[in-house]
């Protein structure tokens, strides 16, 4: 009797074990096809990240200076003092589009501080 009842204890932690595997083969071979299927979709819908980081470097002996009210319009413009080397910044932008659908999912400018969530029939 007793070596019956162990050898079905040892068949059903196997069997236990066994699933086991099969579930992380499972779940690995699901992840697997989700991260695919985000990558087509992504594909398909035109994803087109926008990250803009531009600066105005004014060389020694000048100072950038604004030529009109827009935060960027800047210009190096000679100094009465020696002054160093400057850099101002012109755009801070990050933004993500699907231009296949021709849809932003949002965008934010970081220097003038506007954030746009979601919007349709816009293009970058």
């Amino acid at each position: 009797m007793q070596w019956t009842s162990a050898l079905q204890s040892h068949r059903r932690s196997a069997s236990v074990g066994g699933k086991a595997k099969t579930t992380i083969k499972r779940r690995g071979a699901r992840i697997v096809a989700i991260v695919l299927g985000l990558l087509v979709l992504g594909f398909a819908l035109g994803v087109h990240p926008v990250v803009e980081f531009y600066d105005l470097t004014c060389p020694a002996g000048t100072v950038a200076r604004s030529v009109s009210v827009a935060y960027w319009a800047v210009q190096c413009e000679p100094s009465e003092a020696s002054s160093p080397a400057t850099t101002v910044p012109i755009s801070r932008y990050i933004g993500l589009f699907l231009t296949n659908v021709n849809v932003r999912m949002f965008d934010v400018d970081l220097l003038a501080s506007n954030l746009h969530g979601p919007g349709l029939n816009v293009s970058r």
